[in-house]
């Protein structure tokens, strides 16, 4: 049967008061992914009965109800696909990066989210997040009381109906003037509380992620300073200006050998308290958050940070390099600068190792969807202005630009695969005249090298004079990639000027070298073997990229396959065959990828790299910049010649080129891994063409798995199910300047469960779109789900949201869910 897996890329955006609404929302997807592992944990003969093989009641802290619909769900769609649903990205801001860190963690650990609905539910109200110092006494500003009384039921009606928002919005207005009202030291201290809530994080057991997949969570910041980052020009040779928007960065995964990579463990908790206490501390509201705060409330608590220095090594580098001290920088509201962080999760994305085939969705959680403004409507005021161009349009940008990235990655691999498909006969053709007749025979890996270094000579005559522009375009590729190491090892900050010093001395000692495809110079010896030209001897020693893309290339090869099991061309292949090669080619990949990470290059090279370019930022600033590395080069060529050639040897590419060779010659020549076999020969061998074809207009970037990026969004615009509509589920949390929800329990209540009703509505969408099962009845049948989960909502949630009582009838009766209906 064919496998799939749904991966899910969440944006969750900031929206003060609509965090209840999100975390509805985080935590229904949480749901839907424990019920995906738990269906695909059953055996396979136990999966029409399935519901007795899952005990949802065995696990503590957990609140049960919708994972058996999903669970039905993962069933019906089980008749032709096994789809399995990860979520490998998160990526938050302001309130969408509190739920976020929770959600993550969740996931990591396999732990429950709901600590975080009641942190929403019982302590998001404007009475407990005042500072006690700035809360308004009974006859504090009493003479704003009629004002304020007045301006609500002229302004705010709805608010003004509400006993309790009227009296709380009273007395916001009356505390604490010109100094932010809300406490952050207190949201701190509620974090850590919901943190600890979940449980403890084991030993990496357990997790909602599968063996060997990474879970990257981002969380947006905004430096309210700045830190100088400097730009390199012509004239002047460089400038400074302060970058304000910062990102901070946890991971998660585990290893075949049972090593665990987390940031969601119990000891790194207090990075996640100061990153959900950042990203949302909104101007004017909550005062800016610092690290000292983070180490007074853990020293108040008696806590302790074990990583703290690791953390400020991995998420705040370019301050340190700056020479800027991160315990000083004050932090504000993630969503100033960046409330939807895409770009995070696009990037995050490319190259992520997929076992099986793969539908890849970026899912963002836009609570308050733009809507165009009244026809009509007059030119703004003053102060409208003001206000608009401070706050508003700043976090309203549009996501346009990333949604064109995508669209133009989607148009790349839709092109990519036309021409594969299209030039697939010829390339067959020519891989079979360089095997010949041991195609299908037993051989060694030794074998594979051979026909590969055959297909490199062939590909280079067949391609003529677009040779040697692919060989140029190779070069160039692997000199950027040279320079990005070097300036690493040297402690250069991306985008220094001093780059542009490192870039200038690798260009002439190139040319030095005589590093060019028409150059026949004097060649280089590596290891006592035979001379080599120079060009190739640079591509063998640092083109990393190539191996890799030849690799993705094979794993490509192998995703075809897997629409085409149970048919006459790959008669016995099994699904598991093909995940457990995509697995071994993938762990070479991983090989490869180490052999260009800055972290393979010994101490000796490293210290050698940094004495070399010591001087390199001054030297950037240099009127006439070539000349000034001309000369340096000139003088010091011996030194960088054995500088360069010991970091050429430190990586060793050498060591892992022929890795791909070796998995290829051990499948198995019976029938089912002989069609296999065949298939992975014309890819791997015959890459040496297709990568001729494809180089010059294709971004290594772009040469991950090729799978077409989706982009879908929950929203209470989105709802399809009939019956939704029309009932109230506008967010209270949306009024008051997305404050609203502080003002009430009800207002707290009605948008978590809408948050969890619409996320109910779009996921089985989502689900039921990627099992790629285009069936009337499968729609009808996803229809009746919606309702049976939607209803099983409504019974849980009547027990704890008591403020809402008529809303939830309103849903029982609309819906016609007076009983839950039965399972399908």
């Amino acid at each position: 049967m064919r496998e799939k897996e749904l991966r899910l890329a969440l944006v969750c955006y900031g929206g003060v008061s609509l965090a209840i609404y999100m975390h509805g929302v985080t935590g229904e997807v949480h749901k839907l992914v424990r019920a995906s592992k738990a269906y695909n944990a059953v055996p396979e003969p136990s999966r029409e009965s399935g519901r007795r093989f899952v005990d949802w009641s065995e696990a503590k802290g957990y609140d049960f109800e919708t994972e058996e619909v999903y669970f039905e769900l993962f069933k019906l769609i089980g008749e032709r696909v096994e789809l399995r649903v990860i979520v490998d990205v998160i990526a938050g801001a302001s309130a969408g990066g509190i739920n976020g860190i929770l959600l993550a963690r969740g996931l990591a650990h396999d732990l429950p989210v709901g600590p975080l609905r009641d942190l929403w539910l019982h302590e998001a109200d404007v009475t407990r997040l005042l500072a006690r110092e700035s809360i308004a006494k009974s006859w504090s500003k009493w003479f704003l009381k009629p004002f304020i009384w007045g301006f609500s039921r002229v302004f705010l009606p709805e608010l003004a109906r509400d006993p309790e928002s009227s009296q709380k919005l009273s007395l916001f207005v009356r505390s604490r003037w010109f100094r932010p009202p809300f406490n952050g030291r207190r949201l701190t201290r509620l974090v850590l509380r919901a943190i600890a809530a979940t449980g403890k994080s084991g030993n990496g057991a357990n997790s909602l992620l599968p063996s060997g997949h990474r879970l990257t969570l981002f969380v947006t910041l905004t430096d309210f300073h700045g830190y100088p980052h400097a730009l390199a020009l012509h004239d002047p040779p460089f400038i400074v200006e302060q970058e304000h928007r910062h990102v901070l960065r946890f991971d998660y995964q585990t290893f075949s050998n049972g090593d665990m990579l987390t940031d969601f463990d119990d000891a790194n908790a207090p990075a996640m308290a100061f990153a959900a206490r950042a990203t949302s501390a909104f101007p004017g509201a909550f005062p800016p958050a610092q690290l000292s705060e983070i180490d007074a409330q853990l020293q108040r608590v008696g806590m302790t940070w074990e990583r703290r220095d690791r953390f400020l090594r991995r998420n705040f580098h370019r301050y340190q390099q700056s020479g800027v001290d991160p315990n000083q920088v004050s932090f504000i509201d993630g969503s100033v600068l960046n409330n939807k962080p895409f770009k995070e999760a696009i990037q995050a994305i490319q190259g992520r190792p997929a076992y099986r085939q793969v539908d890849r969705r970026i899912v963002y959680i836009d609570p308050d969807p733009a809507r165009p403004p009244p026809r009509g409507a007059r030119p703004p005021g003053f102060f409208r202005v003001l206000k608009g161009a401070l706050s508003d349009i700043p976090r309203s940008e549009p996501i346009a630009d990333d949604l064109a990235w995508i669209n133009e990655y989607n148009d790349s691999a839709s092109r990519l695969r036309e021409i594969v498909e299209r030039t697939h006969p010829r390339i067959m053709r020519l891989v079979g005249e360089v095997a010949g007749a041991s195609l299908d025979e037993a051989f060694e890996g030794a074998l594979v090298k051979t026909w590969r270094e055959a297909a490199n000579t062939r590909a280079a005559v067949e391609s003529g004079f677009a040779y040697e522009a692919f060989v140029r375009l190779k070069i160039d590729g692997v000199r950027r990639f040279l320079c990005k190491l070097l300036a690493t090892l040297a402690d250069i900050p991306e985008g220094a000027p001093a780059e542009q010093w490192v870039v200038q001395v690798i260009g002439l000692w190139m040319e030095e070298r005589s590093i060019d495809y028409r150059d026949s110079g004097p060649a280089p010896r590596v290891g006592g073997g035979a001379a080599l030209p120079p060009w190739v001897w640079f591509l063998l020693s640092f083109d990393v990229a190539h191996r890799e893309r030849r690799l993705r290339f094979v794993i490509q090869a192998i995703n075809r396959i897997y629409p085409k099991l149970d048919t006459r061309h790959f008669p016995g292949v099994s699904a598991e065959m093909l995940d457990r090669l995509k697995r071994q080619f993938y762990d070479a990949l991983d090989k490869i990828r180490q052999r260009g990470d800055p972290r393979t290059i010994t101490p000796t090279s490293v210290e050698r790299v940094r004495s070399f370019f010591a001087d390199a930022a001054s030297r950037a600033e240099a009127k006439y910049l070539d000349t000034a590395a001309a000369q340096h080069v000139e003088m010091n060529m011996a030194e960088l010649n054995s500088m360069i050639e010991g970091v050429a040897e430190d990586m060793n590419l050498r060591s892992v080129t022929d890795l791909g060779d070796q998995i290829i010659a051990a499948v198995a020549t019976d029938p089912a891994g002989l069609a296999v076999r065949r298939e992975l020969i014309f890819a791997y061998v015959g890459f040496a063409f297709w990568d001729i074809l494809t180089f010059s207009f294709f971004d290594r970037r772009d040469l991950g798995e090729f799978n077409e990026i989706k982009v879908d969004r929950i929203s209470p615009d989105d709802v399809s199910l009939p019956g939704l509509s029309g009932i109230g589920n506008e967010l209270k949390g949306a009024g008051l300047r997305h404050f609203g929800a502080f003002f009430s329990r009800a207002n707290r209540e009605h948008d978590y469960l809408w948050g969890r009703i619409h996320a109910v509505d779009r996921l089985i969408d989502i689900v039921v779109d990627a099992s790629g099962i285009a069936s009337p009845e499968l729609r009808e049948r996803a229809m009746m789900l919606k309702r049976r989960a939607i209803a099983l909502i409504l019974r849980k949630e009547t027990e704890r949201l008591g403020e809402i009582g008529p809303l939830i009838e309103m849903l029982k009766t609309s819906l016609g869910e007076g009983e839950t209906p039965e399972p399908i």
